[in-house]
């Protein structure tokens, strides 16, 4: 695969150049056809344009190419939330979170599944523990940052 022209099709996918952005992808598809980041991103494409079904097609092809990435599972997931298909979406996120443990974006997907579900108080249990992450994770950025401060500024 080349990276740099995929890489010029991702971002394309965000400024506005979704048509071209997808033509570079199936070219690239068709040349390197076992890479699933490919489809991944086709199926982003697809997703945004709300088309369920090539989006579907698209994510499990990257799954079958590289069953170890977490993305592809969470896309399919969000794919069928927005379907109502509930039941399934849980199980991607399943998926996705098996094989990257406490990923906030994935863990906001089940919150929000749950919420969608009726399932307030579950989905609330949800984003408190997204909300405790973000909060630790900013406050060990800021001992981080600390660590390069003079002594004089620390207040240690």
């Amino acid at each position: 695969m080349d990276k740099e022209v995929v890489s010029k099709a991702v971002d394309m996918i965000f400024t506005g150049g979704m048509d071209e952005a997808e033509e570079i992808l199936k070219s690239e598809a068709a040349k390197y056809p076992g890479e699933g980041y490919i489809f991944y991103n086709l199926g982003l494409i697809e997703r945004i344009r709300l088309n369920f079904a090539s989006a579907e097609r698209y994510y499990k092809i990257a799954i079958n190419l590289e069953p170890g990435e977490f993305s592809s599972y969470h896309g399919l997931g969000i794919v069928y939330q927005m379907q109502m298909r509930f039941e399934d979406a849980m199980e991607c996120f399943k998926k996705a979170l098996h094989l990257s443990k406490n990923n906030l974006p994935v863990l906001n997907s089940v919150a929000l599944t749950h919420k969608l579900m009726g399932h307030y108080e579950k989905a609330m249990e949800i984003y408190r523990y997204i909300e405790v992450r973000v909060m630790q994770d900013a406050w060990d950025n800021v001992l981080d940052e600390n660590q390069h401060l003079p002594d004089s500024l620390r207040g240690d």
